[in-house]
């Protein structure tokens, strides 16, 4: 993850480490202190940023960022999977032991093989560090401060290295990385770093503790009292849902699995930072422009004619079109294949998309609801699935009912630099949008808010590097 282990001893939590001056009494509180203000309305779309002065070691006789990011992308090791898997996604709820009221997120992906991307945060701030091929990156968020990602290097590098192949062996056991052993104990070397050692119950085949230890044989972090769901019978995997992270003899966090998710496709540039795909694209991309992940939903299109309207307006605009979609949200959640008398196992979703046309005129609506992927059981009758995907992002201001949305015209600028008019790829598809609710005198009035332009990237086109 975040080098569990450089993190703490930057911080000064642990026995042995220490910084110059008083040093905070928990990473927890650390993090807390540290981190002030609150991110984004999406933590998966915020813009973070980490201070210019790292915290992890830097060597300015290493690679600059953009080189850094080229490099990887262009020496990645080819995609592979294991059985049928080529990317995993867990979230996690933990909580620090000093202080457990304040709870973190933890957001891991996974790509096979040597891919990953790993974040800790609360409404606070943001850990983050990057993994493609032999290459990693940091981006750490504190709130005010104008900074940038890194790259690691040093003992920065080789902790981070083996806490990743540590998150990476709880949820892809016993197959990446691979495992070897008999009885009750498994090793696994990584690299020339250190050496992973899971400790099995022999009854399910599945760890109880995992530990790390560096290439001088030296203790580092461990997830130990691992506690796991059963696979189910239909093939699939055994998930973890709960454990302790610890390191220097002290437990640091309990950790709650909430979700883990085997049906991802990731492109490779969703593990390197956002920042250092300039340098990447050869494209001058505003600041404010950042790769994330959707996730795979139902979906259901409503085209604008459709849409209720005042006037005699033949069409409407964006601004227009986004209030009407969110007034037709309300009528969406109440649909028969929706309710089913409270017993259905969906529910809409607080995102809707305007989809554009060719000249960003918008011509549909897109509501989403989530559950279960295709394969295990049908969606909501006569809506579609929508595969997981990469997206590039762009948060734009909303605006009075009639006027433009700001930040618009520039984002479409800088997207068709990045992918010229002769490349046939069509890259403005949609506003996507957070409805909210707003009561006045006892009436209920839906919202649209927080707008961000959508442009759903080929996964091809991404992942190579002269893109």
């Amino acid at each position: 993850m975040i080098s569990h282990l450089a993190l703490a001893a930057l911080w000064g939590t642990l026995p042995g480490f220490s910084l110059a001056g008083s040093a905070p009494s928990s990473l927890a509180d650390s993090l807390a202190g540290s981190l002030a203000g609150p991110l984004a309305q999406d933590q998966h779309e915020a813009q973070v940023t980490a201070p210019a002065e790292s915290p992890a070691e830097a060597d300015p006789a290493t690679e600059s960022l953009g080189e850094a990011a080229k490099a990887a992308l262009k020496e990645a090791p080819e995609k592979s999977k294991v059985g049928n898997i080529r990317g995993v996604r867990a979230t996690s709820e933990v909580r620090f032991a000093s202080s457990p009221d304040d709870p973190y997120e933890m957001v891991a992906s996974f790509g096979i093989p040597a891919r990953a991307r790993v974040a800790l945060a609360n409404k606070s701030g943001s850990f983050k560090r990057f993994q493609l091929g032999a290459r990693l990156f940091g981006l750490d968020s504190q709130a005010g401060q104008a900074s940038k990602s890194y790259v690691l290097s040093g003992q920065g590098l080789r902790e981070t290295q083996i806490d990743i192949e540590l998150r990476r062996a709880l949820f892809l056991w016993p197959d990446a990385p691979r495992f070897t052993g008999a009885g009750r104990t498994f090793t696994s070397k990584i690299g020339d770093f250190g050496v992973l050692m899971a400790t099995v119950d022999e009854s399910t085949g599945l760890p109880t503790k995992i530990e790390s230890f560096g290439k001088d044989g030296g203790a580092g972090a461990e997830f130990n009292g691992i506690q796991w769901a059963p696979a189910q019978e239909d093939g699939g995997r055994a998930r973890p849902i709960s454990f302790t992270f610890a390191a220097g003899g002290q437990a640091i966090w309990t950790e709650t699995v909430e979700t883990v998710q085997y049906n991802w496709r990731f492109a490779d540039t969703w593990f390197v930072p956002a920042d250092s795909l300039t340098a990447v694209m050869g494209s001058q991309v505003p600041s404010q422009m950042h790769v994330r992940a959707l996730e795979g939903a139902w979906f259901h299109r409503v085209k604008i004619a459709d849409l209720p309207r005042g006037g005699d307006s033949a069409s409407l605009d964006k601004t227009a079109a986004i209030a009407a979609a969110s007034a037709e949200w309300a009528n969406v959640r109440r649909r028969p294949e929706l309710s089913a008398e409270g017993k259905s196992a969906y529910s809409l979703s607080p995102y809707v998309s305007l989809v554009l046309g060719p000249f960003g005129e918008p011509f549909a609506i897109e509501y989403e609801s989530m559950g279960t992927a295709p394969g295990n059981t049908a969606g909501p009758d006569g809506w579609k699935w929508r595969k997981p995907s990469n997206i590039w992002a762009y948060p734009l201001v909303a605006a009075r009912m009639g006027s433009k949305i700001e930040g618009f015209g520039k984002a479409t600028q800088a997207l068709a630099s990045i992918y010229p008019d002769e490349s046939g790829f069509q890259p403005l598809q949609r506003i996507r949008f957070r409805v909210g609710e707003e009561r006045l005198n006892g009436k209920a009035t839906a919202i649209g808010v927080d707008p961000v332009l959508n442009v759903v990237v080929p996964l091809e086109e991404l992942s190579d590097p002269k893109a």
